[in-house]
């Protein structure tokens, strides 16, 4: 009996100690997450400063943590290919973003920003058939709407239209224009570029058609391409995070 007893004393420490130590180290794993979260704050407040390489770096420092995993990862990784994309380097921008996506946990609108932002990189490299893919990828999303879904459908038209595919681009120039919030010199532009798809299906062209470049119109006045690099950006959920950082600030004394 007593030798029963010794064993399940034992067996009750033992699994005290596995518990306390399954405590302890999720302990430490939220820690590690909230700093992470914390490095996430300031590349936000830093990229509204306009201040891309502190930004930068703390994005990186935010990666480096291994317990920072999900829909936050996903974001960071998204905001730092808008920076690569605002500097023109559309080859890192393109792998940060094909990174995020691959992040399950990253659902809903601003999946469909970073599938919108990886076909603005592919297009601008003249990578039109993956262009497709994404903008669609993105369009697929019910929660992508409003101005950005029609500019995405705009664009999706002048790739079409760019391959003499006249039939899809019409049908995403019309897309484009039945959302009501497509507004202003965009929809203008869009139904000038419906009419001359129309005009080339049917084997006439209008005056001037054939030097019309939408795509440098849409690049200069579409200021949320790259969501200006996380500043402003209405899918890095800017104000939660730097509320997160506040928070860790003052536990940080």
């Amino acid at each position: 009996m007593k030798r029963f007893n010794v064993l399940l004393l034992i067996a009750t420490f033992s699994m005290n100690a596995s518990w306390a130590a399954s405590n302890l180290e999720g302990s430490r794993d939220e820690e590690l997450y909230k700093k992470a979260r914390t490095h996430l704050g300031w590349g936000i407040y830093y990229s509204n400063k306009k201040n891309f390489t502190a930004a930068i770096a703390e994005y990186t420092k935010a990666l480096e943590i291994q317990e920072f995993v999900g829909e936050k990862r996903a974001l960071c990784l998204r905001n730092l290919g808008d920076i690569s994309a605002g500097g023109k380097k559309f080859t890192a921008a393109i792998t940060q973003y094909t990174t995020a996506l691959a992040i399950e946990e990253f659902v809903g609108k601003e999946r469909a920003l970073c599938h919108r932002n990886l076909a603005n990189a592919y297009r601008i490299k003249k990578n039109f058939t993956s262009a497709i893919t994404q903008y669609i990828a993105a369009l697929e999303i019910q929660e992508f709407v409003g101005e950005k879904r029609a500019l995405c459908h705009f664009i999706l038209g002048d790739i079409y239209a760019g391959q003499k595919e006249f039939t899809n681009a019409i049908n995403q120039y019309t897309a484009a224009l039945e959302i009501q919030k497509f507004v202003g010199e965009k929809r203008e532009l869009c139904l000038t570029s419906l009419n001359s798809a129309n005009d080339r299906k049917n084997g006439s062209v209008l005056h001037g058609a054939e030097n019309f470049t939408p795509f440098d119109y849409i690049d200069e006045k579409m200021e949320d391409v790259w969501c200006a690099a996380a500043v402003n950006c209405d899918g890095c959920e800017q104000q939660d995070s730097l509320n997160t950082l506040f928070r860790s600030l003052r536990v940080m004394g």
